[in-house]
């Protein structure tokens, strides 16, 4: 019995691992096998999963992926996630407000009437 139980969890080890680099989009995870990708807390699971994963198994896969996704979540390098996480919107939104200060700014100095101060020919 004990023997058997073993070998259902080496089984479960190998085609859970097998399919790990389905859900791996390359700098987040997918929340499903039609790449939608995870949002942040469908990530952090994602993580939880795949320790608790090792901790069963010790199959080093689940320890690389568990990793990886680490790595990810420190380091978004995808646009798109930057969009749908909190601190991406703020960091959008300060990058525009910047911008938009500028643009008063040169509306007001270059294109208004202090032009000739600024400029001198």
């Amino acid at each position: 019995m004990g023997c058997n139980l073993m070998s259902q969890r080496s089984n479960m080890s190998l085609d859970t691992s097998a399919n790990l680099s389905y859900y791996d989009a390359g700098d987040w995870s997918y929340y499903d096998s039609l790449n939608n990708l995870g949002d942040d807390d469908y990530h952090k699971i994602h993580i939880q999963q795949l320790s608790e994963l090792y901790n069963i198994t010790h199959d080093e896969y689940f320890d690389l992926y568990k990793t990886k996704f680490q790595i990810y979540e420190k380091f978004p390098w995808n646009f798109s996630h930057l969009l749908r996480s909190k601190i991406g919107k703020v960091i959008i939104l300060y990058n525009f407000l910047s911008v938009l200060f500028i643009y008063i700014l040169y509306l007001k100095y270059l294109k208004g009437p202090f032009k000739k101060t600024i400029w001198r020919k």
